[in-house]
Order: C-alpha cells, then structure tokens, then sequence
C-alpha cells in the first residue's frame, strides 16, 4: 500500500490540474473570439510612469504653445516692419488656423483610441481642403477676440489708473488664444448636446 502511494505521488497530474481548456482558448485568441474590451480598461494597462494631465489640459496646452510661437515668429518678428494692426491680425491669423488644421489637429487625431472620439477637440475635426479653409477663417476670428480681450483688458486697467498698458507678449498671447477656442468648443458642444434632446423629444412626441 506504501509502494503503490509512492507511485502515484510521482505522477505530474497528482501535484496539479492542468487547465487545457483555457490554454487552447489563449492559443487561439484572435479579434473574432475574444471579448470586447472597452477603452478605458484598455488605458489602465497603457499607462506609464510619470506625470498624468487630462486630456483637455493637455491639448490646452498643445494649443497655447502653438498660439505662442505663432505670436513670437510673426506679431514680435514683423513688427520693424511697420505692418498694420489689422493686416498683422490677419496674418497671424492666418498662421493660427493653418497651424490648428495641421499639427494641433493631427496630435488630437493621433490620440485616439477610438476614431472621432476627440472630435469634440477641434472645432472643424474634418480634413482636406475645406477644412483648411475653415480652419483658417477660425484662427483669424480667434486672433481678433484675442485682441479684442487686449483691448478690453487695458481699458481696464487704465480706468483704474494704470500708467502702462498690457503689451503683446507669446505666454499671454497663447493662453488668451487657447482660452477663446476652448470657450468656443464648450459652445459647441452645448449647443450639439442642446439640439440632441431637442430631436430625441420630438422622435418620442411623433411616437405617441
């Protein structure tokens, strides 16, 4: 009886169960048989160490730093040229937009796990051509309210007695531009959101 216990106690399977089934099932895993897994559990296991900002924070920032070298390279470097406030509103608009359309816009996309999940991001998310257009309509009409809160700013200080007014500068520059369009965007997306309900509302009176 001592020998035969002996013997059985060499045997692999009387030290553990072997799980077969769940070793075939990760053999032959592929995209048609596993289990959908959503994004956000997918981004607890992509994550490093280190700082973690927001995502909003993070194109706020991406923005205002673009904003900033736009302002440094054309408003600060072409103003020995004498040019026109309106005109250098306009340029620098110009750059603005074209930046947003091309590398603000392509780091956002870049982001996504899910395509379109950032769209709410970028106020004209679409490529190509018309969306470069748009882009750069937006970018001057971003400059102008920049200017505009410059404006406003001064009057400010100067009706409280201030002896020098607000100058142009990248940083201030950059947080007012990437200010206005986050301002924008959050519109954007209550005005979507408004015009969402409204049509789920009148789906369900049409029901009725």
């Amino acid at each position: 009886m001592a020998k035969k216990e002996k013997a059985e106690k060499k045997i692999p399977a009387a030290y553990y169960e072997l799980k077969t089934r769940a070793v075939d099932d990760l053999v032959n895993a592929n995209e048609a048989n596993s289990p959908e897994v959503s994004p956000k559990e997918l981004r607890k296991y992509r994550r490093r160490a280190g700082l973690h900002l927001p995502e909003g924070l993070k194109y706020f920032l991406v923005k205002w730093w673009f904003a900033g070298v736009a302002c440094w390279f054309f408003m600060i470097g072409l103003a020995s040229l004498g040019i026109a406030n309106l005109d250098m509103m306009l340029i620098v608009g110009i750059v603005v937009g074209l930046l947003w359309d091309l590398p603000v816009n392509i780091f956002i996309r870049l982001k996504e796990e899910k395509k379109g999940e950032n769209n709410g991001w970028m106020m004209f998310p679409q490529t190509g051509v018309g969306a470069g257009v748009l882009n750069v309509l937006y970018g001057v009409a971003l400059v102008f309210l920049t200017a505009q809160t410059y404006g406003a700013v001064n009057a400010f200080l100067t009706a409280g007695g201030a002896e020098t007014a607000l100058g142009v500068e990248p940083i201030l520059f950059g947080i007012f531009v990437a200010g206005w369009d986050f301002l924008l965007l959050f519109f954007k997306r209550l005005g979507r959101s408004i015009l969402s309900d409204a049509k789920k509302a009148a789906d369900q009176e049409r029901r009725r």
